[in-house]
Parts: structure tokens; sequence; C-alpha cells
């Protein structure tokens, strides 16, 4: 079982393979703007509090709690819906408590890193000045590339 919002989607491949090494199937209950922790939240896009996603969310963990219980549950979600992170864990709690009765192994699986800027147009934005320059990773990875921006960019500093 693959458990989340779209962040939880882009892991579908990695557990597929996972599950297809075990001889698993892989089901996945995921839906986009929807964080697994419960809280709820308001896009700007929307305008309004997002009450479908906390339909979603309890009617998917209401499901998982009356059907035949998966061999493991594999959760993500987007980590910056809001930024008080006093609520996200709260929320987190609140519904890993929920999954933890089914009695299931749980694997929590990060989120991607948040670049915080839209890369695609900072990048359009130096795509004629690409001087590449060794940075450190993060502990225990391999030194990345980082591209340094053009004066004419539109990257945060």
């Amino acid at each position: 079982m693959l458990l989340g919002d779209s962040h939880a989607v882009e892991w579908f491949s990695g557990v597929q393979q996972v599950a297809s090494a075990r001889g698993w199937d892989v089901e996945m209950l995921a839906k986009g703007g929807c964080p697994l922790p419960l809280f709820m939240t308001a896009p700007a896009q929307l305008g309004r509090p997002y009450t479908e996603c906390t339909t979603w969310r309890d009617s998917v963990l209401r499901r998982l709690a009356t059907e035949p219980k998966p061999t493991v549950i594999f959760v993500s979600s987007m980590n910056h819906y809001l930024s008080d992170q006093a609520v996200v864990m709260a929320g987190w709690r609140a519904s890993l408590a929920r999954l933890s009765r089914l009695g299931v192994p749980i694997v929590y699986l990060r989120d991607n890193p948040y670049p915080g800027t839209d890369v695609p147009a900072c990048i359009s934005g130096a795509a004629s000045n690409w001087p590449v320059v060794p940075s450190p990773g993060p502990v225990g990875c391999p030194k990345i590339r980082s591209v340094r921006r053009s004066p004419q960019a539109r990257c945060p500093a």
C-alpha cells in the first residue's frame, strides 16, 4: 500500500520495484494537494478550506481499518503545507496512530527537497550561462553540482 498526496505518487516506481521483488502487489491511495497528516489546508488556488481532503483522508483511514490488512504501508506527503511544524507533527501523530492500529509495518518515505523557488524558470533564465561549480552535498551523499546563476536569471540569491 502506498498512501499520501502527489509526493507519495512520486515514490510509486520505487515502491513497485520493492514490492515486485517480494511478490507483492501495490495499491496506491493518493490525492493531490491532500496531506496525509491530519490538519486542514486552504490552498490559495482554491480560496477556501480543502474540506474534500479531510473527507478523503478520513475515508481512506476508515477503509484501511475495515478491509484486509496490507502487508506494509508506505506513507509520504509534502512537508511544507503549513509553516507551523507543531501542527504538522500533531497531524502526523494523529494519522500514524490510526495507521499503527492496523498492526502492519509502516514505512515513512521522506519528502523531496523543497527548493523554495520556481526551478524551471530559474534554470531557463540562466540557459546562456552555465558555469558549473562543485558544492558539498548532505552528510553521507556524494558532492553535487550546482549552477551559478547569471546576472539575467531571476533566481533568489
